[in-house]
C-alpha cells in the first residue's frame, strides 16, 4: 500500500502577547506567513487574551473555490480557528490574511462575552457585521459578502426581520446568511446587513476603540438597525 496520508505540519508564531500555534497540511505551507500576516495586522487593533490554535486544511468544495475566493474560516471557540483552502482558486493566498482577521475578531469576541450573551438572529448579525469591519480596519479590505446589498435593499431585509432578532432559528439563520437559492434573501444578505449597520455605529461612535466594541452586547451594536 501507498502512503497516501496527509502530512502535517506545526509552527508555533510568536505574537507581541500570545503565541499563535498553526496546524497545516504541508501542500499549505505557503500560508503560514499569510496566517502570521493577519494576526500581526489584527493585534494592532485588539489583544486576545488567549494563545490562538489555527488549523489549515485542504477542502474540494466549489462553492468555497468560485464564492470565495478558495478560502473558508470558521471560528470554533475562543481559541481554535479553522481555515479551510481551495487551491483549485488562483488567487487564494489572497485572502488567508483578510480571513484571519475576521476569524479573529470572532475568538476575542468568544473571550470577552463568554456566557453573557444569548444566540439568535441579532447577535449573529452583530457577530457577523463587528468582524467584516473589523477585517476591513486591520487589512484596508472588504470582501464581496459586506457588499451584497446596496443600503436600500438592506433595509428591506432589515424590515423582515426586525421583529425576529431574538429568534433561535436554524433555517433562518441559513437563509439570511449562507442560502445561494432562497427566493426571499439574495446570498449573503446576513452579513451585508451586519456590515452596514455596523459601519452605522462606527460612525455615530467616532474614534474606533476595537476592545470597547468587541466588548457590547449585540443589542447595543445593533442599536435600531438601519
Amino acid at each position: 500500500m501507498g502512503n497516501e496520508g496527509r502530512r502535517l505540519g506545526f509552527e508555533q508564531l510568536e505574537m507581541s502577547n500570545f503565541k499563535v500555534l498553526v496546524t497545516y497540511e504541508k501542500e499549505l505551507e505557503d500560508a503560514v506567513s499569510l496566517v502570521k500576516e493577519g494576526m500581526a495586522k489584527s493585534e494592532k487593533l485588539l489583544i486576545s487574551r488567549n494563545d490562538i490554535a489555527v488549523i489549515l486544511s485542504t477542502n474540494e468544495d466549489t462553492f468555497i473555490r468560485d464564492r470565495m475566493d478558495g478560502v473558508f474560516g470558521f471560528t470554533r471557540n475562543d481559541f481554535v480557528i479553522s481555515i479551510s483552502i481551495n487551491t483549485g482558486a488562483h488567487s487564494w493566498r489572497d485572502f488567508v490574511a483578510q480571513t484571519i482577521a475576521h476569524e479573529y475578531n470572532h475568538a476575542v469576541r468568544f473571550q470577552r462575552m463568554s456566557g453573557r450573551e444569548r444566540s439568535g438572529i441579532g447577535a449573529g448579525i452583530a457577530f457577523e457585521g463587528l468582524a467584516q469591519c473589523f477585517e476591513e480596519a486591520a487589512t484596508g479590505k472588504v470582501r464581496p459578502w459586506s457588499t451584497a446589498l446596496n443600503m436600500d435593499q438592506a433595509k428591506e431585509v432589515w424590515q423582515k426581520i426586525t421583529d425576529r432578532l431574538d429568534d433561535n432559528s436554524v433555517d433562518l439563520y441559513n437563509r439570511l446568511f449562507i442560502s445561494p437559492d432562497d427566493k426571499e434573501f439574495a446570498l449573503w444578505s446576513g452579513y451585508a446587513l451586519g456590515y452596514l449597520i455596523i459601519k452605522e455605529r462606527l460612525k455615530e461612535g467616532g474614534n474606533t476603540d476595537w476592545e470597547r466594541l468587541v466588548d457590547m452586547d449585540s443589542k447595543s451594536l445593533i442599536g435600531k438597525g438601519l
